[in-house]
């Protein structure tokens, strides 16, 4: 039975969609409902012309087979407690990327399944070091459903991510120079343990109340020299003259200075 829908705040996420030639084609929604349910859907209207509720019957269940990868029987990870304070942030599957993941065959679908389970054996990895830096997000284990990883746990930044508090001027900028000395050493711990991020950009820096770097989204993060997964670095972002086929500290080192550098005039194409 798909969820009841009151307002625009019960989705995960509300977008419109284009063809390749800018041409409206529906818009889609997407949602996780009890029990981490995922669902989508899509009315072949604008987001201006529709009712929320009208989406209650457009609503498709989503196999859970589809975005959520089995849990391993090994005890790699840890599955977090069922009483969750409600200050965490829960990291699901981008439910924007399912169909395109999903494709005609669906062959993409253990790609999908693959970056959240990835992200939780490198957060799962790091977090076993006795000293947690400060400037990383802290890690609480994996929600499980129905023998699934169906989320990552993680601290809730009070905050904006880099790009969007200078975009939109939340909260006056950052001072330059100890919030690069922060984020520079949050690189050097992971680089210490053994471990290189790999996708360093203003999308993946948090800033805290407090005006601190917090280092997220390790999706890419890999023990250093290891084979690279599908992802690996931003456009904009990361050496174009590197294929990113192994984990290495050199890709995080480039992009921080590109990082330095756009703060001292941000940009936003």
């Amino acid at each position: 039975m798909s969820p009841q829908i009151r307002s625009w705040g019960d989705f995960s996420t509300v977008w419109e969609e284009f063809d390749k030639d800018g041409q409206f084609l529906c818009t889609k929604c997407a949602l996780y409902g009890k029990d981490d349910h995922a669902y989508l859907g899509r009315l072949g209207a604008w987001k201006k012309d529709i009712r929320p509720e009208q989406f209650e019957t457009a609503l498709q269940q989503i196999p859970d087979a589809d975005i959520y990868p089995e849990l391993s029987p090994e005890g790699v990870l840890t599955v977090a407690p069922e009483n969750l304070a409600a200050d965490v942030f829960i990291k699901r599957p981008s439910l924007t990327d399912y169909e395109f993941f999903k494709g005609e065959t669906g062959s993409g679908l253990s790609q999908l399944r693959d970056m959240l389970l990835d992200e939780a054996k490198a957060l799962e990895a790091i977090s076993q070091h006795q000293v947690l830096h400060p400037n990383i997000v802290r890690y609480h284990g994996c929600r499980v459903q129905r023998g699934r990883v169906t989320g990552i746990v993680l601290d809730r930044i009070d905050g904006y991510d880099l790009w969007k508090l200078l975009k939109y001027q939340q909260g006056g900028g950052v001072d330059k120079e100890p919030f690069m000395k922060a984020l520079a050493s949050a690189v050097e711990h992971l680089h210490n343990i053994g471990f290189s991020h790999n996708d360093l950009n203003p999308r993946n820096v948090m800033v805290d109340k407090n005006g601190r770097p917090v280092l997220v989204d390790f999706g890419s993060c890999r023990r250093t020299g290891q084979r690279m997964g599908a992802s690996g670095g931003s456009t904009g972002w990361k050496d174009e003259k590197d294929q990113y086929l192994t984990s290495e500290n050199h890709h995080d080192t480039f992009s921080l200075e590109k990082i330095n550098q756009w703060l001292n005039n941000p940009t936003f194409g």
